[in-house]
């Protein structure tokens, strides 16, 4: 999971240095605190599977901790990735497809969370906006307003 986690993070560092100019302020922010939160999903992940996978759940240890610094990545990831969203969906310089998938992780996520399903789809599902990002970074192409009729 962390491996994947790593990699969606380089799509976005890969989408930040094609298209941050493209951005207005709070997409940019947003971008910023998506990156980081998916840095802290991918070290929670690690410490707590890697290093501490001996220590018990529900106790108070660093594998708690390494879980409680995953769960609040995602929450930042989530409201980072509605906040980019709604800046690309306001903006029109991405398909609206891209935004409203963006703008859907933390619905997703917060509604698996309830229904206590998983707390991994939700990553795994904005992996599709994820890899349309990175696809446009390796052909090199450079997000470009749309063409208005």
């Amino acid at each position: 999971m962390g491996f994947f986690i790593a990699l969606q993070t380089c799509a976005l560092l890969g989408f930040h240095f094609q298209n941050s100019r493209a951005l207005r302020k709070v997409g940019r922010a947003a971008l910023y605190l998506a990156i980081i939160a998916w840095i802290g999903m991918a070290l929670g992940t690690a410490a707590e599977f890697w290093l501490y996978s001996h220590l018990p759940y529900g106790e108070a240890n660093m594998r708690s901790t390494a879980f409680s610094v995953f769960s609040i990545s995602s929450l930042l990831g989530g409201l980072a990735l509605l906040a980019l969203g709604i800046d690309l969906f306001l903006s029109q310089v991405l398909p609206r497809y891209f935004s409203v998938i963006l703008m859907l992780y933390l619905v997703i996520d917060f509604g698996l969370w309830i229904w206590g399903q998983s707390i991994f789809l939700a990553p795994a599902l904005a992996a599709l906006a994820f890899g349309d990002m990175a696809l446009r970074c390796l052909r090199g192409s450079r997000v470009l307003p749309l063409e208005k009729a």
